[in-house]
């Protein structure tokens, strides 16, 4: 059975620019996070250790305006974003479901 988003913590937000960034991830292996970007430009998001870095070529691409929940990969402990132009803020709340 498939449940609705449900917030467990907390957002925070990732502030994303053309160089990659990264926050420490705000729950456990395997929760889901919301992430949205409110902003005007593509942001390219990768999750991995203390450090990952994203890249433009690689990585899912949240585009302007769109709200995705995503699972967390076993083991990533961090978020990392870069847009190919412009700035960005990804607002990231931690949760369970889809």
């Amino acid at each position: 059975m498939t449940f609705p988003f449900m917030p467990t913590g907390a957002r925070v937000d990732l502030s994303a620019t053309t160089t990659t960034s990264r926050i420490a991830l705000p729950i456990n292996d395997y929760g889901s996070l919301r992430v949205s970007n409110a902003s005007g430009v593509t942001v390219y998001l990768r999750f991995g250790d203390a450090s990952v870095t994203a890249t433009t070529a690689a990585g899912l691409d949240l585009l302007p305006g769109t709200v995705e929940t995503l699972r967390v990969p076993a083991g990533a402990t961090h978020l990392a974003g870069i847009t190919a132009s412009g700035t960005a803020t990804v607002g990231v709340t931690p949760g369970q479901g889809v």
